[in-house]
Protein backbone atom coordinates (compact mmCIF):
# COMPACT_ATOMS: atom_id res chain seq x y z
CA UNK A 1 0.00 0.00 0.00
CA UNK A 2 1.26 3.27 -1.39
CA UNK A 3 1.65 6.18 1.98
CA UNK A 4 -0.03 9.04 1.16
CA UNK A 5 2.60 12.30 0.74
CA UNK A 6 2.66 14.80 4.07
CA UNK A 7 3.89 17.48 1.53
CA UNK A 8 4.37 18.34 -1.61
CA UNK A 9 5.57 21.81 -3.15
CA UNK A 10 3.27 24.89 -4.24
CA UNK A 11 4.31 24.70 -7.65
CA UNK A 12 2.75 21.21 -8.19
CA UNK A 13 -0.25 22.33 -6.54
CA UNK A 14 -0.67 24.85 -9.76
CA UNK A 15 0.62 22.42 -11.85
CA UNK A 16 -2.01 19.55 -10.89
CA UNK A 17 -5.03 22.10 -11.19
CA UNK A 18 -3.66 23.27 -14.47
CA UNK A 19 -3.23 20.13 -15.64
CA UNK A 20 -6.75 19.34 -14.40
CA UNK A 21 -8.41 22.43 -15.83
CA UNK A 22 -10.21 24.48 -13.11
CA UNK A 23 -9.10 28.20 -12.33
CA UNK A 24 -7.78 29.01 -8.71
CA UNK A 25 -11.58 30.46 -8.56
CA UNK A 26 -13.26 27.59 -9.39
CA UNK A 27 -10.79 25.41 -7.61
CA UNK A 28 -11.68 27.94 -4.21
CA UNK A 29 -15.33 27.66 -4.67
CA UNK A 30 -15.36 23.98 -4.86
CA UNK A 31 -13.42 22.97 -1.69
CA UNK A 32 -15.16 26.64 0.47
CA UNK A 33 -12.21 29.22 -0.01
CA UNK A 34 -11.13 32.24 -1.94
CA UNK A 35 -9.40 31.92 -5.24
CA UNK A 36 -6.50 34.05 -3.10
CA UNK A 37 -6.08 30.91 -0.37
CA UNK A 38 -5.76 28.98 -2.95
CA UNK A 39 -2.85 31.36 -4.81
CA UNK A 40 -1.43 31.35 -1.71
CA UNK A 41 -0.87 27.88 -1.17
CA UNK A 42 0.38 27.69 -4.82
CA UNK A 43 2.68 29.79 -3.97
CA UNK A 44 4.37 28.63 -1.04
CA UNK A 45 7.79 26.64 -0.85
CA UNK A 46 6.88 23.43 1.24
CA UNK A 47 3.12 22.80 1.72
CA UNK A 48 1.99 20.38 4.39
CA UNK A 49 -1.01 18.16 3.75
CA UNK A 50 -2.11 17.30 6.91
CA UNK A 51 -4.93 19.59 7.78
CA UNK A 52 -6.97 23.11 6.18
CA UNK A 53 -7.04 24.50 2.72
CA UNK A 54 -3.64 22.00 1.20
CA UNK A 55 -5.75 18.96 2.44
CA UNK A 56 -8.70 19.62 1.02
CA UNK A 57 -6.68 20.59 -2.41
CA UNK A 58 -4.78 17.70 -1.73
CA UNK A 59 -8.10 15.81 -1.87
CA UNK A 60 -9.61 17.54 -4.69
CA UNK A 61 -6.85 16.10 -6.67
CA UNK A 62 -6.42 12.83 -4.95
CA UNK A 63 -6.38 10.67 -8.23
CA UNK A 64 -3.77 13.08 -9.84
CA UNK A 65 -1.70 12.66 -7.06
CA UNK A 66 -1.41 9.58 -7.56
CA UNK A 67 -0.22 9.75 -11.09
CA UNK A 68 2.31 13.33 -10.28
CA UNK A 69 4.09 10.72 -8.30
CA UNK A 70 4.83 8.18 -10.68
CA UNK A 71 7.37 9.87 -13.57
CA UNK A 72 6.01 7.00 -15.92
CA UNK A 73 2.64 8.06 -15.15
CA UNK A 74 3.14 12.10 -14.89
CA UNK A 75 4.03 12.74 -18.47
CA UNK A 76 0.21 12.04 -19.76
CA UNK A 77 -1.04 14.22 -18.12
CA UNK A 78 -0.04 16.73 -20.77
CA UNK A 79 2.14 19.30 -21.31
CA UNK A 80 1.07 21.60 -18.68
CA UNK A 81 4.34 23.10 -17.27
CA UNK A 82 4.93 24.24 -13.58
CA UNK A 83 5.26 28.08 -13.18
CA UNK A 84 8.35 27.70 -11.91
CA UNK A 85 10.06 26.00 -14.81
CA UNK A 86 8.78 28.82 -17.00
CA UNK A 87 11.34 31.02 -18.26
CA UNK A 88 10.14 34.09 -18.80
CA UNK A 89 12.55 36.76 -20.19
CA UNK A 90 15.86 37.66 -18.89
CA UNK A 91 15.42 39.07 -15.30
CA UNK A 92 15.53 43.13 -15.08
CA UNK A 93 18.33 44.72 -13.42
CA UNK A 94 18.00 47.36 -10.68
CA UNK A 95 17.53 51.22 -11.79
CA UNK A 96 20.97 51.81 -9.85
CA UNK A 97 20.48 55.93 -10.52
CA UNK A 98 21.74 57.75 -7.85
CA UNK A 99 19.14 59.11 -6.36
CA UNK A 100 18.46 62.16 -3.75
CA UNK A 101 20.06 60.60 -0.96
CA UNK A 102 23.47 59.77 -2.77
CA UNK A 103 22.18 56.25 -3.13
CA UNK A 104 21.77 53.99 -6.09
CA UNK A 105 17.81 53.12 -7.22
CA UNK A 106 17.03 49.91 -5.92
CA UNK A 107 13.67 49.57 -8.21
CA UNK A 108 13.62 47.48 -11.35
CA UNK A 109 14.50 48.94 -14.66
CA UNK A 110 11.38 49.16 -17.72
CA UNK A 111 11.74 45.90 -19.57
CA UNK A 112 14.09 46.27 -22.27
CA UNK A 113 15.94 49.18 -20.67
CA UNK A 114 18.91 49.66 -17.60
CA UNK A 115 16.44 52.26 -15.83
CA UNK A 116 13.10 52.39 -13.66
CA UNK A 117 9.98 54.59 -14.44
CA UNK A 118 11.54 57.61 -12.83
CA UNK A 119 14.86 58.04 -14.30
CA UNK A 120 14.02 57.70 -17.59
CA UNK A 121 13.22 54.23 -18.28
CA UNK A 122 9.73 55.36 -20.02
CA UNK A 123 11.60 58.41 -21.67
CA UNK A 124 11.95 58.30 -25.45
CA UNK A 125 13.49 61.50 -25.56
CA UNK A 126 12.44 64.29 -28.25
CA UNK A 127 12.13 62.90 -31.29
CA UNK A 128 11.52 65.55 -33.83
CA UNK A 129 14.07 68.40 -34.92
CA UNK A 130 11.51 71.17 -33.27
CA UNK A 131 11.48 68.96 -29.87
CA UNK A 132 15.40 68.68 -29.41
CA UNK A 133 15.21 72.58 -30.22
CA UNK A 134 12.70 73.11 -27.16
CA UNK A 135 14.29 70.99 -25.25
CA UNK A 136 17.96 72.69 -25.78
CA UNK A 137 16.40 76.36 -25.23
CA UNK A 138 14.77 75.03 -22.36
CA UNK A 139 18.24 74.04 -21.10
CA UNK A 140 19.66 77.02 -21.98
CA UNK A 141 17.11 78.94 -20.28
CA UNK A 142 17.96 76.99 -17.24
CA UNK A 143 21.42 77.58 -17.20
CA UNK A 144 21.62 81.19 -17.76
CA UNK A 145 18.93 81.62 -14.84
CA UNK A 146 21.71 79.33 -12.67
CA UNK A 147 24.22 81.19 -13.16
CA UNK A 148 22.11 84.60 -12.56
CA UNK A 149 21.29 83.05 -9.23
CA UNK A 150 25.10 81.98 -8.90
CA UNK A 151 26.68 85.30 -9.48
CA UNK A 152 23.83 86.98 -7.34
CA UNK A 153 24.60 84.51 -4.11
CA UNK A 154 28.51 84.97 -4.93
CA UNK A 155 27.77 89.43 -4.96
CA UNK A 156 25.98 89.07 -1.75
CA UNK A 157 29.09 87.13 -0.44
CA UNK A 158 31.50 89.43 -1.13
CA UNK A 159 29.58 92.39 0.75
Amino acid sequence: MAMKPSHIKGSDFAFLRTASGPTQAELGETIGCGRHAVGYWEAKGIVPLAHGVPARIAAQFSDFLRYFRDPAKRAHLGSVVPRNTVQHGKQRPTCGAKTRNDHPCRAKGEPGRKRCELHGGLSTGPRTQEGRNRISLAQQQRCAEWREAKAMHSIGDAS
